[in-house]
């Protein structure tokens, strides 16, 4: 597969590996993985082969993918329990986010011309007639197959396979005896133990409206040991419209338009990198104050969001983020 870069926050270690560490890089679900783990045993081949089988059900970008197959035919029986586990996990935070996150929006994103296809003239009665397809309790799932129960509706999981990919490494690695290990797919990030500097790992959070390596890059670093982290934002990847505003990548499956308001990038800390990678991209799409509102009320989950008003950032973490804040 060739490597695709994804327009979000991006994170990476301020640590340099060891040698005592392995460091595994490579391409998977259409963006890169990097891997770090301190152990005597070289685990690439069981990695790698763990992320094909997962990207043989979950990745839109195999053609003959699990989710492929069920986007072209509107149903598929399970090979492995990788495509029924983001299902369950879509339903899960779909209610979590008061319909915000919604894996059935490819109709409305391939027409606001952020998938393969040229934008479309949208007016308000076109984009309720693509809302119509964007339906997930049409979505069926059972112990050996997905079916919908409406024409035309299609599932894209980008916004949870990053997250639950690493996950399954992390479990991967710890059932091996691993303790001390970072891995990162496509900007998401799961730390357990130590770093080779034998303290927290630490990661930089990058500054949402900086070129990559100007001197402010760097937004803020978290320490962070046994926890993930996961990001989302709406800065970088968008289209003008016919008056040269811009129109955000990230769509609002409540109204089918791109998002409007001043945050621009959301991080968000927890236990698992599925609930941090998913929640990101939910904070996003629900704005400051009713996404400020789901990171207070939920347990373990922690959130840094930066803003943008009239070319001038802020931010606003939760209590427990703890981050250092660079450049405000």
């Amino acid at each position: 597969m060739k490597i695709r870069y994804f327009p979000l926050l991006l994170l990476f270690s301020c640590d340099s590996p060891r040698s005592q560490f392995t460091e595994l890089q490579g391409d998977v679900f259409g963006t890169y993985y990097s891997i770090h783990y301190k152990a005597t045993e070289d685990h690439r081949a069981a990695i790698e082969n763990l992320l094909d089988v997962y990207g043989k059900a979950v990745s839109k970008y195999e053609p003959e993918s699990e989710l492929s197959e069920f986007n072209q035919t509107g149903k598929v029986i399970f090979r492995s329990p990788y495509l029924k586990d983001l299902i369950v996990s879509a339903k899960h935070f779909n209610g979590l986010s008061n319909g915000a996150l919604n894996p059935t929006l490819m109709p409305l994103i391939e027409a606001w011309g952020f998938g393969s296809s040229d934008p479309q003239k949208l007016d308000s009665a076109a984009v309720d007639s693509l809302l119509k397809f964007t339906d997930f309790s049409a979505i069926i799932p059972n112990d050996s197959m997905l079916t919908t129960l409406k024409d035309g509706v299609t599932l894209d999981l980008n916004f949870l396979g990053e997250g639950y990919g690493i996950d399954m490494i992390g479990d991967f690695l710890e059932k091996e005896g691993i303790k001390d290990f970072k891995v990162e797919i496509g900007g998401e990030v799961l730390c357990k133990g130590l770093s080779p500097k034998g303290i927290s790992w630490k990661i930089g959070i990058e500054n949402p409206i900086s070129k990559k390596g100007a001197a402010d890059h760097l937004y803020a670093i978290i320490a962070l040991q046994d926890e993930a982290l996961g990001s989302s934002g709406s800065y970088r990847h968008f289209i003008l419209d016919s008056l040269g505003r811009r129109q955000s990548h990230l769509l609002d499956p409540r109204t089918g338009y791109p998002i409007q308001h001043h945050l621009i990038s959301a991080t968000v800390k927890a236990q698992d990198c599925l609930t941090a990678d998913a929640l990101a991209t939910a904070c996003m799409i629900m704005g400051e104050e009713e996404g400020k509102l789901m990171i207070e009320n939920l347990e373990g989950v922690e959130a840094l969001f930066v803003y943008l008003d009239n070319g001038i950032t802020s931010y606003w973490q939760s209590e427990g983020f703890n981050a250092e804040v660079l450049n405000p």
